[in-house]
């Protein structure tokens, strides 16, 4: 009985420090032709973060599904992404990154998407 209560225990505070160590971040931000999300779990204590970055066009129907770049620019990182295609007008980037600088809940995340001639730029916010 002694040993079952101890191992639930340990269970229970290992869960316990796991949990503490990450949290959540949730960005949203949209323009005239494109909305966005950022979905993002930090883990402090590993400096880790998972997330994945969502664009959803609503523009004109006879886009060609084709954007010319992508730039993301979070803090002091910038990425850029060129030359690929939606599924169904939407696009999906994962992040993983390991030792990497960790966002901030406060700080904006800046969104520019060239397309078809055209350029849109807004910024995502956490909620």
């Amino acid at each position: 009985m002694i040993k079952k209560l101890k191992f639930i225990l340990t269970l229970f505070f290992s869960l316990l420090i796991l949990v503490s160590c990450s949290s959540g971040i949730n960005y949203i931000g949209e323009g005239k032709y494109w909305t966005g999300r950022y979905n993002v779990t930090i883990n402090t204590k590993s400096n880790t973060q998972q997330g994945k970055y969502i664009f959803i066009y609503r523009g004109q129907s006879n886009f060609n599904n084709n954007i010319d770049d992508l730039i993301i620019e979070n803090g002091n990182k910038t990425t850029k992404l060129s030359n690929f295609g939606l599924i169904n007008g939407e696009m999906s980037i994962p992040v993983n990154c390991s030792g990497c600088a960790l966002p901030k809940k406060e700080d904006p995340i800046k969104i520019t998407i060239r397309w078809d001639n055209n350029e849109e730029s807004f910024e995502l916010l956490s909620k």
